[in-house]
């Protein structure tokens, strides 16, 4: 019997001790953007524009730099589209999860854009 009950109790620790080691080993989950998400950033940044009369582009990439969503406005003209693709990171937590750029005619309109689609991921969590 105590041999019996010495088995069952290494046996226990041994299970223990593989959940512990499974839970370490678990991968981090990653934040990303997904196509939901970057259509409510292109919205609202769209919506800031039209409000202010503004005109331009607006893109969301992931994290990699890869486009998700490219808006061009009515009257922008074609490279602005391509120039909203090479602007400002968004992070979440600390981590860059994608980007949201703007092109407009006014450089100094497009930072307001893209900080007011970036802050649309802060009112989607």
């Amino acid at each position: 019997m105590p041999v019996r009950f010495l088995l069952s109790a290494v046996l226990a620790l041994s299970v223990a001790g593989a959940t512990e080691a499974a839970e370490k080993a678990a991968l981090p989950s990653i934040k990303q953007l997904d196509l939901a998400a970057a259509e409510h950033i292109v919205q609202a940044a769209d919506q800031y524009a039209k409000q202010q009369g503004w005109v331009g582009s607006i893109a969301v990439v992931d994290n990699a730099g890869y486009p998700i969503v490219v808006r061009r406005m009515d009257g922008a003209s074609a490279i602005s589209a391509e120039l909203a693709m090479r602007k400002a990171p968004i992070t979440v937590e600390g981590k860059v999860i994608g980007a949201v750029g703007v092109s407009t005619a006014v450089g100094a309109h497009d930072d307001p854009i893209a900080v007011a689609g970036a802050h649309a991921v802060d009112s989607a969590r």
